[in-house]
């Protein structure tokens, strides 16, 4: 595990480094606040922050402005996740417009269900479809469901195809669960991320 300097100087850069994400993310908001991509890029960064209220606000504001609109029921998905609320994750997954968006959504509400059946078979759906889905959010999956190896595993499968996922990866709680297993680290030093990984101390 990373020793206790190593996770701290990783906080108060990823604390940065979300600041900055969310100034962008309002900036852009602010020239086009009818665009329903710009609520959906401030939400991430707020959830990444754990901020979900405010999450959850900008993300209505984009579903009243294009309903249909996909990735929207998948982020307050998630946000039902995080707070534990197993009803309203599966109700706002099975909001989301069919596609492979909504498959990754329903694979993270079904996880927090007690059918594990279902769980196995939506998560099993993703990974038979990952050129479609993205093994990001196969990895991400992983991570809900305490699966380290899995998510490591996928996390290498995204890098090598390229999935645009991984730019999420300072901001997916269900990745970040992992920050102080030493092959997160690693993994940010390959993505060039800004995140330590030279600073090793015992824990």
């Amino acid at each position: 595990m990373l020793g206790r300097k190593a996770r701290s100087v990783f906080s108060s850069v990823r604390k940065a480094w979300l600041a900055e994400a969310e100034n962008v993310a309002r900036q852009t908001l602010a020239l086009d606040p009818l665009g329903v991509t710009r609520y959906l890029n401030l939400a991430r960064v707020l959830i990444g922050g754990g901020r979900y209220d405010e999450a959850e606000a900008a993300l209505r504001k984009a579903v009243a402005l294009q309903p249909a609109a996909a990735r929207l029921h998948v982020h307050l998905t998630t946000i039902d996740v995080l707070r534990g609320n197993a009803t309203g994750a599966l109700q706002n997954a099975q909001l989301e417009p069919p596609g492979s968006w909504r498959d990754y959504a329903l694979a993270l509400a079904r996880q927090t269900q007690s059918d594990r059946a279902a769980a196995d078979a939506a998560l099993q759906k993703l990974v038979n479809e990952g050129s479609v889905t993205g093994p990001f959010q196969i990895a991400a999956v992983y991570g809900l469901r305490n699966e380290p190896d899995k998510v490591f595993e996928w996390l290498d499968r995204a890098y090598t195809e390229r999935d645009s996922g991984l730019t999420q990866l300072l901001v997916t709680p269900f990745i970040l669960t992992y920050k102080n297993d030493p092959r997160f680290a690693a993994f940010c030093q390959k993505l060039k991320l800004p995140v330590p990984t030279t600073v090793v101390t015992k824990p």
